[in-house]
């Protein structure tokens, strides 16, 4: 899945979940860096490269990313249960609470539209549920993996998230939005 695919996601969530009534508003923030949560443990799968030194990289990146042992435990409906509780033990904001879990687990269950899937269910089972609609291909190292993404279906799927925000949630783009809802 692709990274503007979580975020555009996050805002169709918050303008869905902003027309319910409640008496507190869930945060579009929290929904945001929940749906990208998953993904902060990717640096090593890319690696980090400063000149000719090579500081952080996984031995088998495509893997480690959503596979085990490595950082697939963080593509797990759990983790975003965990990752909401500590958010709102530390906040006791009920808004970032379950705007985390919202953007937490749309992230989990968009990743397994492709063909790796995420271990949606762990620590209770390491197996990796997926739809297989199109290739993950994080095994071609960045530059195949970034040829894969724009010439597939992955790219099709951004432009869907972004054609669905611009009909349905216009007004998150404007700059009012961003300073009475998002600030």
């Amino acid at each position: 899945m692709s990274w503007a695919a979580h975020e555009l996601e996050s805002v169709i969530l918050h303008r869905h979940t902003d027309r319910t009534g409640r008496a507190w508003r869930i945060s579009y923030l929290a929904i945001l860096i929940g749906a990208l949560m998953p993904d902060f443990t990717k640096l090593p799968v890319y690696g980090l490269h400063i000149g000719q030194w090579e500081l952080i990289k996984a031995p088998e990146p495509w893997m480690y990313h959503r596979g085990w042992p490595g950082s697939g435990p963080t593509h797990s409906l759990v983790a975003g249960i965990l990752a909401a509780s500590a958010v709102y033990l530390i906040t006791r904001s009920k808004p970032w609470g379950i705007g985390i879990l919202i953007g937490y687990w749309s992230h989990v269950l968009t990743d397994t539209a492709d063909s790796v899937g995420a271990m949606m269910f762990f620590p209770f089972t390491t197996q990796h549920y997926s739809i297989g609609m199109w290739q993950y291909s994080s095994q071609q190292g960045r530059y195949g993996d970034a040829a894969a993404y724009y010439s597939s279906l992955g790219w099709a799927w951004d432009v869907v998230w972004l054609v669905l925000l611009v009909l349905l949630a216009r007004k998150a783009l404007t700059a009012e939005y961003f300073h009475t809802d998002v600030e």
